[in-house]
């Protein structure tokens, strides 16, 4: 998302294409973006929220409920047991498991902390 916040190609376009209907944010993602807006400069704060406001508006939210946390349970588990979990990716393994419990391509370029990741559509749009 911080690479559409600053319309990054082919990030920018690629976006344009699709209806926004079609394009969803996991509120893992939005809360990640919630953090770096309240770790921001306090003179800018206020900026990047509106920032932030603005660039999400168009995105459906995929919340948290049952079925994330069962594929959040199997994909941590076989993380763990091919000893390739590091618990500075527990964010990402919640945002995988909306993907995967939602039937949802996750579009992201930053691949290398996804792939691992059993049952995962991934996209790179950058």
């Amino acid at each position: 998302m911080i690479h559409l916040f600053y319309a990054v190609e082919p990030l920018n376009s690629n976006v344009q294409k699709h209806n926004p209907e079609d394009l969803a944010v996991s509120g893992f993602t939005e809360a990640e973006i919630l953090q770096g807006v309240e770790n921001s400069v306090p003179q800018y704060r206020e900026q990047n929220r509106t920032a932030r406001a603005i660039a999400m508006s168009p995105f459906t939210r995929v919340y948290h409920d049952e079925s994330i946390s069962e594929a959040y349970g199997k994909i941590k588990s076989h993380l763990v047991q091919n000893k390739i979990y590091s618990p500075s990716n527990e964010i990402d393994i919640f945002i995988a498991a909306t993907a995967v419990a939602k039937n949802l391509t996750l579009v992201t370029s930053n691949t290398k902390d996804f792939d691992q990741i059993p049952n995962l559509k991934i996209e790179n749009w950058s």
